[in-house]
């Protein structure tokens, strides 16, 4: 009876260090959720570390309510083709069990990244049904959103974020947002630190500022960081900024397309301005064309239809195309307003209403027919490509297509290849480039 006693105590000692060991190898792993089903259902344990619903199921809900209190290094959601419908409208304290999608602070002690990645955006689609914005992510939390579209969020009034409100260090990469609607940002409102790359941001609308991006800082000690890159931003309206609107935040943007957005104001493409605090916007190697400032309104109403650069804000563009923008419905040549500085060389419609420092480093565009329209060209995203004859090819200036760390930028917005040296293009688009998946044998065959 000694030696099984003895062999029992040490069993249950084997037993209760393995399930020790499994839970700390449990906290410190990686833990993944595949949802499978598009119902909008809530966690029935979130204690328990499982997605699991009353009906026996994973939802994209259930799993962000369990990411929410995880533990360990990160959490990825796995979201298949389908349409996420949200059908449960805002409520209380608004937590993650209604209304959006609440990416909450990590428990205490924990830097847990959480990730939601579809099977690519035309095929995951999370509709906020018009009831309250998609997502939103806290200070605090890092998250990533990839190969997914989100449409219909909304938010009345001076809502902030129609489909992502960002107060965390939030990665957008590979994503479609259309058709979201709010007073600030109709796609994305950011306070914290965001990277949005590969994305396109379309057909939305802010009553206010930002029709696709609102880039606002909260603080003297913690201004928001937007970086923008391999992007095209293009249809959004908006009263001031239709495009993008910066206050007290840096803005970076590389390689990216800002068209066809309608300012009823102010800034058809980008208003930039930094009020008591400062603001910085930094572009390059982007085209900025056929964006509209005074919509609606009277020509003298708005300005800036490519770029509106106001008080205490610093704009700083290198081998950029800022053409064909316009205020007001009969097209009065409008490519920006303010002060700019200009780097590389950068050409332009017209500088009529602006002042652009370092004459040496900008000029006119000899025809707008050389640029086309906004259009697939290959490359994620839509583009607005070079046509033969325009004077962007092959005009970069000394350094060539570099950013604000002197690196070379090896690709336009397509992911083609960048000309390296002094001959690379202005704009978002190198003509000639090719798809590097587009490989032609030395023999001769495909």
């Amino acid at each position: 009876m000694k030696i099984a006693s003895e062999n029992l105590r040490l069993a249950l000692i084997t037993f209760c260090c393995l399930a020790a060991v499994s839970l700390a190898e449990r906290a410190r792993a990686d833990i993944t959720y595949i949802v499978d089903s598009t119902l909008d259902q809530i966690d029935d344990d979130i204690s328990d570390g499982v997605c699991h619903t009353v009906a026996d199921t994973c939802t994209l809900r259930a799993a962000v309510m369990q990411a929410n209190v995880i533990t360990g290094p990160g959490v990825t959601i796995e979201l298949p083709s389908g349409t996420y419908l949200l059908t449960r409208p805002p409520a209380g304290t608004n937590g993650d069990s209604n209304g959006d999608l609440n990416i909450t602070a990590p428990p205490a002690g924990n830097t847990t990244t959480v990730t939601i990645s579809g099977a690519g955006s035309e095929n995951t689609i999370i509709d906020a049904n018009q009831l309250d914005r998609a997502v939103s992510v806290a200070s605090g939390r890092t998250a990533t959103l990839h190969a997914i579209s989100i449409t219909r969020g909304f938010i009345a009034g001076s809502g902030a974020g129609g489909a992502i409100s960002n107060a965390g260090n939030l990665t957008v990469q590979g994503c479609r947002l259309i058709g979201n609607i709010t007073g600030y940002g109709g796609a994305i409102n950011n306070y914290g630190t965001i990277l949005i790359t590969e994305s396109t941001l379309s057909m939305n609308t802010a009553t206010l500022r930002g029709g696709g991006i609102h880039s606002f800082g909260l603080s003297a000690s913690a201004p928001a960081m937007t970086k923008i890159n391999r992007c095209t931003i293009d249809s959004n309206i908006a009263s001031l900024g239709a495009g993008i609107f910066d206050d007290f935040s840096f803005v970076s943007i590389i390689g990216t397309t800002i068209a066809d957005n309608r300012a009823d104001s102010l800034g058809g493409g980008v208003y930039n301005i930094g009020g008591a605090n400062p603001a910085t916007l930094n572009i390059y190697s982007s085209t900025i064309v056929n964006n509209e400032a005074a919509h609606n309104g009277v020509a003298s109403s708005g300005s800036g239809g490519g770029i509106f650069n106001g008080t205490s804000g610093t704009s700083n563009i290198r081998n950029t195309l800022i053409v064909g923008n316009y205020r007001y419905d009969t097209r009065v040549a409008d490519d920006c307003k303010g002060s700019l500085s200009a780097y590389g060389f950068n050409l332009f419609s017209t500088i009529s209403a602006c002042a652009v420092a370092n004459s040496l480093n900008y000029g006119l565009l000899n025809s707008i027919e050389a640029i086309g329209p906004l259009q697939y060209n290959g490359g994620p995203t839509l583009t607005a490509a070079l046509l033969p004859g325009s004077n962007a090819i092959d005009a970069a200036g000394a350094g060539g297509c570099i950013d604000s760390g002197g690196n070379l930028i090896v690709t336009d917005q397509r992911g083609y290849a960048r000309i390296f040296g002094d001959s690379c293009d202005i704009g978002a688009y190198e003509y000639g480039s090719f798809d590097p998946e587009d490989v032609v044998y030395s023999s001769g065959f495909d």
